[in-house]
């Protein structure tokens, strides 16, 4: 991975509208010029979590960007109770936000979430342990400077688990002596205690079954010999 830039996974509904696009493509180029590189997952019918999870396993960083997908003008929570709740203007976002946001959160990718101010709190677009931008996404957002700041925090978190993973992947391996190679002392040498009483133990015992079988057969045991 040390030859690569740092990837980060971005999760945005599709069908957007002009202004959205737009933003899409002003958060692309922050990513590009950051040094990131972009991935996201190819819809799969068989398996699609599998697909999410395998793309962002190569990632430091996630991206979820909050569009409104359904719009309901009223509704009705928990209809089944006799207090149930009266809701109007209700903003929802595509429920594969929840899902990758979730997916990142669960791989220890840090999270760069913004959605639009309207949408319903709920699943990941909650407050729990990260912050969510809640603003309008425009072209003109990703110069903003309150966005920018939070960007660039992002930014430093994902460079630093970047450059975590890479030492890991970069650490140099022993390399494996050939059992040719391979001394009797060195193998003694390398032996731990539980492990060189149990070989003498094996041996002590092949000894005494040897001797066994000598008083048995004495000619076995001269062929032995």
């Amino acid at each position: 991975m040390s030859d690569t830039a740092p990837r980060v996974f971005l999760s945005a509904g599709t069908k957007r509208s002009q202004e959205q696009q737009q933003f899409i493509a002003e958060l692309q180029e922050r990513l590009a010029s950051a040094g990131f590189e972009m991935r996201s997952a190819q819809w799969s019918s068989i398996n699609p979590l599998a697909k999410i999870k395998e793309e962002m396993n190569d990632c430091d960083g996630a991206v979820i960007v909050a569009f409104e997908r359904i719009y309901a003008k009223q509704g009705r929570e928990r209809t089944a109770s006799t207090k149930f709740v009266q809701l109007k203007d209700l903003r929802f976002t595509t429920v594969w936000n929840h899902v990758e946001a979730s997916i990142a959160y669960c791989l220890g990718l840090p999270l760069f979430i913004v959605c639009e101010p309207n949408l319903r709190e709920e699943g990941l677009l909650e407050k729990f342990d990260w912050y969510i931008h809640r603003t309008r996404l425009s072209a003109e957002t990703t110069h903003e400077p309150e966005f920018l700041g939070v960007f660039q925090d992002w930014a430093g978190r994902v460079r630093k688990r970047y450059g975590a993973r890479s030492k890991r992947t970069n650490k140099s391996e022993p390399i494996a002596k050939s059992p040719e190679s391979i001394t009797v002392g060195t193998f003694l040498k390398n032996l731990k205690l539980v492990q060189f009483i149990t070989l003498l133990s094996a041996l002590l015992g092949l000894l005494a079954g040897a001797v066994v079988i000598g008083s048995k057969w004495p000619g076995l045991a001269e062929f032995l010999k």
